[in-house]
Order: structure tokens, then sequence, then C-alpha cells
């Protein structure tokens, strides 16, 4: 984020610290949404649980409605779709805060 960069202590700070800053490109290079995220996504596949995953839900929230549209109007009609798809984002979350048997 832009207020972020604005950090200009900080930032050089961090830029002192060879490896603190080589870790920080690395997770920057690791997040690239580029290809939908796959590096982060292999990555996170070969990750043993438990551990934090990241996962965006901001494109699932904000581009699907709760309800459907029916002829430009708003049904009440729940979008299941969406909520499915919110459904294997938190299975995910779950699956890798579960330890292994």
């Amino acid at each position: 984020a832009t207020s972020v960069y604005r950090l200009e202590n900080t930032w050089a700070k961090v830029k002192l610290n060879k490896k603190v800053y080589k870790d920080f490109l690395d997770l920057k290079n690791l997040m690239l949404p580029r290809n939908a995220s796959r590096k982060y996504r292999q990555t996170l596949a070969s990750t043993n649980p438990p551990c934090v995953p990241f996962f965006d839900l901001t494109f699932i929230e904000d581009g699907n409605s709760d309800y459907l549209v029916v002829d430009g109007d708003r049904a009440d009609i729940i979008n299941f779709d969406k909520m499915r798809k919110l459904a294997v984002v938190i299975r995910e979350i779950k699956q890798f805060q579960d330890k292994p048997v």
C-alpha cells in the first residue's frame, strides 16, 4: 500500500538489514497476483498444517451479490453460487488450521 511505502525511515532500516530486506522481497514475489497468485498457491499446497493462510475474499465478496438480480431488480433469492465459493475458502482455511494426524 502507498501508506506503507511512505514510511521512509522504516524502509531505510529494512534495507540496511540484508536478510530482512531479502525476506521482504521474497514475500513480495510470492504474493504477486500474476497468474492468479500461482506461486503462493503452489507454496501453500506444499505447506504442512497448521498454518495461517492468506485468502483474499475481496473478489468473492465484492464481485458477487448476496442476492440474485432478476430482470434488473434485486430478487429475494439468495445467491448460492457466492455462498458455495465462500464455503470453499472457509473449508480451505479450516484444513490448514487442523493438525495432521
